[in-house]
């Protein structure tokens, strides 16, 4: 949580921020404090609104031995940079199972 932003390009996070248990916190808190115009970006997984929950329980099975579990799907990360940021843009992959949220200030 604590870092100078004023001094970045940007901020990026792959397959990470949903371990963040203070993750809405830190989220406001890089709004407020990355300048302008510059991008955070967030690349990770959620829940599939196109794929069956029971084939979403098997697929997490294999990403496991990374920390992943279901329970992270109920954090949602780019909605609290909906929240936070003026401008938001996100693309889902693989039927919706990655995300990649760009958010930014001007």
């Amino acid at each position: 949580m604590e870092f100078d932003y004023t001094k970045v390009a940007g901020v990026i996070s792959t397959l990470a921020f949903t371990l963040i248990p203070e993750y809405e916190e830190l989220i406001k808190k890089i709004s407020k404090e990355l300048p302008k115009n510059k991008k955070f970006v967030i690349m990770d997984l959620k829940l599939s609104k196109s794929l069956p929950y029971w084939m979403m329980k098997f697929l997490v099975l294999f990403a496991r031995p990374f920390g992943v579990t279901l329970d992270l799907a109920n954090k949602k990360p780019y909605k609290s940079m909906q929240k936070y940021f003026k401008h938001v843009q996100m693309e889902e992959y693989f039927f919706g199972i990655l995300y990649i949220c760009v958010a930014w200030n001007e």
